[in-house]
């Protein structure tokens, strides 16, 4: 009886071989659920975010490793400067000079998108500072590029800084005309015209860029009409 006993308890003795299977089975499964989620947050956003910062940074700790970002910057080390500002947004995913000297390396690491994503998440941070602003439309320019985004950066810039505001006005013009625009574009335009004093002044610069582009649509608008008809004794000279 004994020994039946024996035989009872071992045939009821757990198999450790399937018990450890079926517990690294779960795992992969979490840990391949966690990924798929974490990929799906990270998406459209610039690599040096996380979704889920693992720690708080005080900000004399911030200030400290931004101080040293700025040297390894400086020193032209960008792929450094760009570890410690991970290291940075991994806790303060809103540390705006964080996005501004991220930017920077990945431009001179021909990294350009990441660039790009970096000054929209800075600009969508400090919206009232132009620096992010400004650092868009210079990658705008640079790369001959547009879309609707590139309508929205000229017209903040228009808003906050007066002086270069002809300037801007018509590329703001010309890049709402491209995206087909023609009617949007005429109003910007004559937005600046009613508030400058010399309109003759703004045509004779413009002419050649304004007339062309009226004249490549088969239809205008009564704006449109009028625009051409202020054109043509430019275009005469």
């Amino acid at each position: 009886m004994k020994m039946a006993k024996d035989k009872d308890k071992k045939t009821r003795k757990p198999n450790k071989n399937t018990f450890n299977k079926n517990t690294a089975k779960e795992n992969r499964k979490a840990v391949s659920k966690c990924e798929g989620t974490a990929n799906s947050s990270a998406q459209n956003r610039p690599n040096v975010v996380i979704d889920q910062p693992p720690r708080v940074m005080d900000q004399k700790e911030e200030k400290a490793l931004l101080k040293t970002a700025k040297a390894m910057y400086k020193e032209k080390q960008y792929n450094q400067c760009l570890e410690i500002c991970k290291t940075i947004l991994n806790c303060n995913a809103k540390c705006y000079f964080g996005f501004l000297l991220s930017c920077l390396c990945y431009i001179f690491l021909n990294e350009y998108t990441e660039a790009k994503k970096c000054l929209k998440a800075a600009v969508e941070i400090q919206p009232d500072d132009v620096s992010g602003w400004k650092g868009l439309e210079m990658y705008y320019d640079t790369f001959n590029f547009n879309d609707i985004f590139y309508v929205e950066v000229l017209r903040k810039l228009i808003q906050v800084e007066k002086d270069n505001r002809k300037e801007r006005t018509l590329k703001l013009f010309k890049s709402l005309d491209n995206l087909g625009k023609t009617e949007e574009a005429l109003s910007e335009l004559f937005a600046y015209l009613g508030d400058v004093n010399d309109e003759s002044e703004v045509i004779n610069d413009w002419a050649n860029d304004i007339f062309k582009a009226l004249s490549s649509k088969g239809c205008l608008s009564e704006d449109g009409i009028r625009l051409a008809r202020f054109f043509s004794p430019s275009m005469e000279k």
